[in-house]
């Protein structure tokens, strides 16, 4: 299976940033994520240097990434980060959907993001799918929101809804917005990261 290279990943971001009108900013620097992580790290014990360098947020239309996308130098793979450029796009959506405020409030509770988390990490099976014609195990996905103040009954919760959304994977339905416009660009101008099996 071939890789994809920076220019690829630069341009699905361009694309994916220029469709859905957001915008990328470096969370490193940003002094407003560091003033968030120190708030998350109170509110729901989150890690503020695992915020601020290993997770990505998007705040409305704006996504915070603690790398560049196309750097193949960054701790995130080429395809990690293409994979998180669909998720964080999930995001905005959700947002759109909930409304800034209400996106934020339902962020604060475990059983909040615990919800919001299972449809951003249906986007990654979805993708996955397409690129590996094989769904990433649930509970080993759902497993990745220990230590982001999510407690385990809701983990769990997590786990059994990807399980249901992997066998709608598997039959073909893409139920993100976000994952369909992706798999469409991918189609037309990336066909060879695809398995050959799907």
């Amino acid at each position: 299976m071939m890789a994809p290279t920076p220019s690829l990943v630069r341009d699905f971001w361009s694309f994916m940033t220029e469709r859905f009108e957001t915008r990328v900013v470096d969370k490193r620097s940003a002094r407003s994520m560091k003033l968030f992580g120190g708030l998350l790290a109170k509110l729901v014990s989150m890690d503020r240097d695992v915020f601020l360098l290993h997770r990505a947020t998007t705040i409305g239309g704006t996504i915070y990434l603690p790398f560049q996308p196309g750097d193949d130098r960054s701790d995130w793979g080429l395809w990690e980060q293409m994979l998180l450029c669909v998720v964080e796009h999930d995001r905005v959506l959700q947002g759109e959907e909930l409304g800034v405020i209400g996106y934020g409030l339902r962020r604060l509770t475990s059983l909040g993001r615990a919800l919001l988390e299972a449809e951003a990490c249906r986007c990654r099976l979805e993708m996955e799918w397409w690129r590996t014609g094989r769904v990433p195990d649930p509970v080993a996905i759902a497993d990745r929101l220990r230590g982001d103040g999510v407690v385990d009954a809701h983990i769990a919760l997590v786990a059994i809804s990807l399980r249901r959304a992997a066998e709608r994977i598997r039959a073909g339905v893409i139920h993100s917005r976000a994952s369909a416009v992706a798999i469409e660009w991918l189609d037309t101008f990336a066909p060879h990261l695809r398995a050959a099996t799907t």
